[in-house]
């Protein structure tokens, strides 16, 4: 287990080094710049980990598929329900969100099937 204290970063530039720098204010806002990007980096692993680590928090609101299977627009309204039966508040406009591979995404927009991700979005161009 981490804490916010591991998550700490420090530099340090003695008077010498901001005396004798060749361009003054250059130095501290290259100094800053770098430890700026630092924090980036680990908010970003941070959040990283976070999202890894909370798939497993509710075992009931988990859809498993088939070897040789792909995620369908079923499967979105059965994740949906099993969010619904275990009372996970949506977002203000009634949605949920997930954090899902750009490949399984692939396979959700092939999807032909009838009321599949395809076949709404015709009607809905249809409609429009």
């Amino acid at each position: 287990m981490s804490n916010i204290q591991q998550y700490a970063d420090y530099t340090n530039s003695s008077d010498l080094f901001l005396d004798t720098a060749i361009d003054d204010k250059g130095a501290l806002s290259s100094l800053a710049e770098e430890m700026n990007y630092r924090l980036a980096l680990t908010l970003n692993q941070l959040v990283s980990t976070v999202a890894d680590s909370l798939n497993g928090i509710d075992s009931s609101v988990n859809q498993q598929l088939a070897v040789g299977t792909y995620l369908t627009a079923s499967n979105l309204r059965t994740i949906a329900q099993q969010l619904e039966s275990v009372n996970v508040r949506p977002f203000e406009d009634n949605t949920y969100a997930g954090v899902i591979n750009p490949l399984v995404v692939h396979d959700l927009y092939n999807d032909a099937s009838f009321n599949g991700l395809t076949d709404i979005n015709k009607m809905v161009s249809l409609a429009a």
